[in-house]
C-alpha cells in the first residue's frame, strides 16, 4: 500500500506556511507522515519504506538539509525556490553542484513552480546543469484548493486549477 506524507513547518510563526501544510492534505487519498522541512535529510520511514510527499511552499530557508531523505519520493507541485536566502555561506553554484543528482529526479519529471521567479529559478538551473530543456513548469499556490471551497472562484477555473494538478501528478509513477 502507498504511504503518503505532508511536509510541516515547526519553527514559523507564518500562518502561511500552515495554509500550504493543509492544502496539500486535502490532495491526498491519506496523510502518514509529516515531515519536517527544515529536516527533509534526516526522514526516516518505517521500515525504510518509500512516502510520496508533495512538495510545496518555499524550500532552502535551511539549505543544508537538501538534498531530502531518499525514503521520500517528492511530487513538486508549487514549490517555490529563491537563492536570495541561501544561508551558511552557500552560493547558489555550490549549493546546486553538491545536490545536482537529486534535482536530476526533477529533471526526469518537471517541477511545478508556484510563481514565475521560481520558474525562472529552476530554468536557470537547467541551463546550467540539467539536459533536461522541459525542468520548470508554471503552476499556481496551492491554497487556491482552499478557495475552491470557499467559492472564491468560479467552477470553471477550478476545474481548469484541479485538472492541471491531476495531469501534473499523472506524471509520476505512482505504483511504486
Amino acid at each position: 500500500m502507498k504511504k503518503f506524507g505532508v511536509i510541516i513547518y515547526k519553527n514559523t510563526d507564518n500562518l502561511g506556511d500552515d495554509i500550504q501544510t493543509y492544502a496539500a492534505y486535502k490532495l491526498l487519498p491519506q496523510v502518514d507522515y509529516f515531515i519536517d522541512r527544515e529536516h527533509l535529510d534526516e526522514f526516516h520511514s518505517k521500515n525504510g519504506e518509500k512516502i510520496y510527499c508533495i512538495f510545496n511552499g518555499w524550500f532552502l530557508y535551511n539549505n543544508i538539509n537538501w538534498p531530502p531523505s531518499n525514503d521520500i519520493i517528492p511530487l513538486p507541485i508549487s514549490m517555490h525556490f529563491t537563492d536570495k536566502h541561501l544561508r551558511y555561506n552557500t552560493s547558489k553554484d555550490l549549493f546546486i553542484k553538491r545536490v545536482k543528482d537529486y534535482f536530476n529526479y526533477f529533471n526526469d519529471n518537471g517541477v511545478g513552480c508556484r510563481d514565475t521567479s521560481t520558474m525562472s529559478w529552476f530554468k536557470d538551473i537547467q541551463d546550467k546543469y540539467l539536459s533536461s530543456n522541459n525542468l520548470a513548469q508554471y503552476e499556481y499556490c496551492l491554497f487556491v484548493i482552499l478557495l475552491y471551497e470557499k467559492k472564491y472562484f468560479s467552477s470553471i477555473f477550478m476545474k481548469l486549477i484541479e485538472k492541471s494538478v491531476q495531469v501534473y501528478l499523472s506524471n509520476f509513477d505512482l505504483s511504486k
